[in-house]
C-alpha cells in the first residue's frame, strides 16, 4: 500500500474521502461540511462516538463519497484512538470494494504516524490458502494523506511506519502459516536469503555444529523431530564506529506438541510458538531497510518439539552450552531450554552490550496479564524506555518482578537446575529466572509475549492468529534510544 503526503484542499480531490471527527466537531460542523453531510448525520443519528462510521454519498462534486469515522471526545484523543479509527475507516472502504481514498491528518506528526500505522496494520489478511476470490480481503492500494504543510518529520514518520508495519505483516505471515511449511529448515533458508538481500553477516549452526559446540539443551528439544534444529545469528552493523551491540533473541519453536509431556488442551495454535524468532527477523529486516544507526544481532534458536521414539524424556539430564546441567522436569517447558543455549552462546562469542529476548514462554503470563499486555522482566536500566516505546506504538508491556528467593524453586536434586518450578504458582517469574542463569552479567530484558503474539479474534487493527507484536515496540525503542 502506498501512502502519499499531499498539500492543498482535500475537497478538490477525486474519488472517496475519509474524515475523522470528534463528537464536538459533529455538533459544530465545519462550513465546508454542512451542505455535504449535515442531513446524513441527522438521518443516521451519527454522534461521532469512537470508531462508529457513516457513509455519505455525494453528487455534483469531484469526489463521490465521504466516510466519516468518529473519534469520541476531543479531550480523550491519543495515538491509539487514531490507529483504531484508521482501522475502522479502512475496513469501511474495503467492504465497499474501494481500493484508494483520501484523508486528512491535521498538523501533528504523531497523528500522521498513528494513522499511517493504523492503515498499514489494518490492510492485512492471511489469505494464502483461500481459493475463492470472494472470500479474500479487498486490499487498499493507495491513500492520499492531506496535511497543511509537508514537513520533513512527516515524511520520516510515513517512511518509518512503512518499514515497521511491513515488517510486522511479514512476521504475521510467518506466525500464521502452516508449521509443516514454516519449520526450522525453512527459517534457516529464510535467514540465508535475508543475509544476501540485506547484506547481513550470518552464522548458521546446523545439527552437527550444535553437537560439536555443545548446545545440548537446544539439541535435546529437537531430537524427536524430523526437522533438524538450527541456531540463526544475523548481524547488522548500522554504526561500525560504535562498540555498542544489542542482541535481540527470539524463541523459535515452530511447533510445540509439549513433547512426551504432551499438551492436554488443543495444539492448534502451536504453530505460533515461533513468534519470538519471527519478531527478531522482522526487527533486523526493518533496521536494515531504515538504515538505523545501531549494531544489532538477531538470534533465533529454531526447533520443533515433537513426540516420537527419539524425543527427550521427563527426568533426562541435559548439558547446556554454559556447562550447567538441567534436569527435565517437563518436556513442555522447552522454549526456555532453546533460549538458554542461544543466549549463552551469544554472550560468550559476541559479547553484546545488552540482550532483549522475545518468547511465547508461559501460560502463566496470560493468566496474569491477559491478551493485551506482554510481561517484561529485566536487569537492565533501559527497561523503562522499552515500556515507554510500547506505550507509544500501542504494544503494551507490564513490568514483572524477579525475586531472588524464587530461585530456590528451580533447584534439582540431581542436576544444577530443573527446567520447571517446584511450585504451581508464579510460572512466568520462575521461567524468567531460569533464563537469567544463562546471560551472565549482560544487561538483559525478557519479554513474554504468550498472550499478545496471537489473537483469538480480530480486535481493531490486530488480526486473528499471528499479531506481529514486538516488532514496532523494539524498532521504536531503537529509534529513540
Amino acid at each position: 500500500m502506498k501512502i502519499n503526503l499531499r498539500e492543498g484542499d482535500i475537497y478538490k480531490g477525486k474519488g472517496s474521502i475519509l474524515l475523522f471527527l470528534t463528537e464536538e466537531q459533529i455538533k459544530n460542523l465545519d462550513s465546508k461540511l454542512v451542505d455535504l453531510v449535515d442531513n446524513s448525520i441527522h438521518i443516521g443519528n451519527f454522534k461521532g462516538k469512537k470508531y462508529e462510521s457513516l457513509l455519505v454519498p455525494v453528487v455534483g462534486r469531484s469526489f463521490d463519497r465521504i466516510v466519516i469515522v468518529g473519534l469520541g471526545k476531543r479531550e480523550e484523543l491519543n495515538n491509539e484512538i487514531f490507529r483504531r479509527a484508521a482501522n475502522a475507516g479502512l475496513q469501511a472502504f474495503s467492504k465497499l470494494k474501494v481500493n484508494e481514498f483520501s484523508t486528512f491528518a491535521e498538523y501533528d506528526v504523531d497523528i500522521v504516524r498513528a494513522l499511517s500505522d493504523g492503515f498499514r496494520l489494518s490492510n492485512y489478511s492471511f489469505d494464502k490458502y483461500k481459493t475463492e476470490k470472494d472470500n479474500k480481503f479487498i486490499m487498499i492500494q493507495k491513500i492520499d494523506m492531506y496535511v497543511h504543510e509537508i514537513k520533513d518529520d512527516f515524511k520520516k514518520a510515513v517512511e518509518f511506519s512503512e518499514a515497521t508495519c511491513e515488517a510486522t505483516n511479514f512476521v504475521r505471515d510467518l506466525q500464521t502459516d502452516d508449521a509443516d511449511v514454516v519449520n526450522p529448515e525453512y527459517l534457516a533458508d529464510l535467514a540465508k536469503s535475508m543475509s544476501t538481500k540485506y547484506r547481513l553477516h550470518l552464522e548458521l549452526l546446523d545439527k552437527a555444529d550444535l553437537k560439536r559446540k555443545g548446545l545440548g539443551l537446544l539439541l535435546g528439544v529437537g531430537q524427536g523431530s524430523r526437522f533438524e534444529p538450527h541456531l540463526i545469528i544475523l548481524e547488522y552493523k548500522g554504526d561500525p564506529s560504535s562498540k555498542e551491540q544489542i542482541a535481540i533473541v527470539g524463541k523459535g519453536v515452530t511447533y510445540d506438541t509439549g513433547g512426551l509431556d504432551i499438551k492436554l488442551r488443543s495444539m492448534k495454535e502451536m504453530n505460533t510458538d515461533m513468534s519470538g524468532a519471527a519478531v527478531v527477523l522482522g526487527v533486523i529486516r526493518a533496521a536494515a531497510e531504515l538504515k538505523l544507526k545501531k549494531n544489532i544481532l538477531a538470534v533465533a534458536p529454531v526447533v520443533e518439539n515433537a513426540v516420537g521414539t527419539k524425543a527427550y524424556k521427563p527426568g533426562t539430564i541435559l548439558d547446556s552450552y554454559l556447562g550447567k546441567t538441567v534436569e527435565i522436569g517437563n518436556t513442555d517447558a522447552e522454549g526456555r531450554l532453546a533460549l538458554a543455549d542461544a543466549m549463552a552462546y551469544v554472550v560468550k562469542n559476541y559479547k553484546p552490550s545488552r540482550i532483549v529476548d522475545f518468547a511465547t514462554l508461559t501460560g502463566s503470563i496470560v493468566a496474569a496479564l491477559g491478551e493485551d499486555y506482554a510481561g517484561l522482566f529485566s536487569t537492565d536500566k533501559v527497561a523503562d524506555k522499552i515500556i515507554e516505546a510500547g506505550d507509544y506504538v500501542g504494544e503494551k508491556v507490564w513490568r514483572m518482578p524477579l525475586p531472588e528467593e524464587y530461585n530456590e524453586l528451580l533447584k534439582s536434586k540431581i542436576a544444577d537446575l530443573n527446567n520447571i518450578s517446584s511450585s504451581n504458582y508464579g510460572g512466568a517469574i520462575t521461567a524468567a529466572l531460569f533464563l537469567k542463569n544463562f546471560v551472565g552479567e549482560t544487561p538483559w530484558t525478557h519479554i513474554d509475549i504468550a498472550g499478545t503474539a496471537r489473537g483469538s479474534k480480530r480486535k481493531h487493527y490486530w488480526p486473528v492468529y499471528g499479531t506481529g507484536f514486538g516488532v514496532r515496540l523494539m524498532l521504536e525503542w531503537l529509534r529513540k534510544n
